[in-house]
């Protein structure tokens, strides 16, 4: 939810059952202080196009709608199929929307490292029943500290996080985050786990 009404950096969550990849849930989280250059909209659909987001809900959105159409169209093809095509495609979709007029917005009075072009997290899971129908394999393809997690009631500790977070640390509070989706590049990680069938 957003912490301030109308300035929220999230993209629209995915949630698909597609053939041969099975269920997909998807989570796309704006970088608020890497992308807080202020840029035009997108998508007209959406929003007015003059009207001013910042770059990281720019891309969490734009990324968002990228997924989710290469979901819809998807044909043959693994997960790691689809990761290694979205390695390719969501930088460019991103360095295009950089490339537009005013894509790269107001020179900020910030200098450095912090600030990026398009940052968003990217967080994707997919779940598919074995051929025996006694368990399920839960993937996750991820970049950022978005987080996909497996809830087996029949476990213990019921709630399991498959993802680890891109931080020096590995996870929680604010860290600088080492791997991102940006205009200047991506590099999903991928992870399988084999869970009960009740998952």
């Amino acid at each position: 939810t957003e912490k301030k009404l109308g300035l929220g950096e999230d993209g629209p969550p995915i949630s698909v059952s597609i053939k041969g990849l099975g269920d997909v849930v998807a989570v796309f989280d704006g970088m608020g202080g890497a992308g807080a250059i202020q840029v035009p909209a997108v998508e007209p659909a959406i929003e007015d196009v003059n009207k001013l987001r910042t770059m990281a809900y720019v891309a969490s959105n734009a990324v968002s709608l990228l997924i989710g159409g290469k979901l819809r169209q998807w044909g043959k093809g693994s997960v790691q199929d689809l990761q290694l095509q979205l390695n390719f495609d969501i930088p460019k979709r991103l360095t295009e929307l950089a490339e537009r007029p005013n894509g790269r917005g107001m020179k900020p009075g910030l200098k450095g490292t912090l600030l990026q072009e398009y940052p968003t997290t990217i967080a994707i899971g997919f779940v598919q029943n074995s051929e025996d129908n006694l368990s399920r394999i839960v993937s996750a393809v991820w970049a950022g500290d978005s987080r996909v997690c497996v809830l087996d009631p029949d476990l213990k500790y019921p709630l399991q996080i498959v993802t680890r977070d891109h931080t020096s640390e590995g996870g929680g509070g604010d860290a600088a985050l080492g791997r991102f989706a940006s205009a200047s590049g991506l590099d999903l990680e991928f992870h399988s786990v084999l869970t009960g069938p009740h998952s």
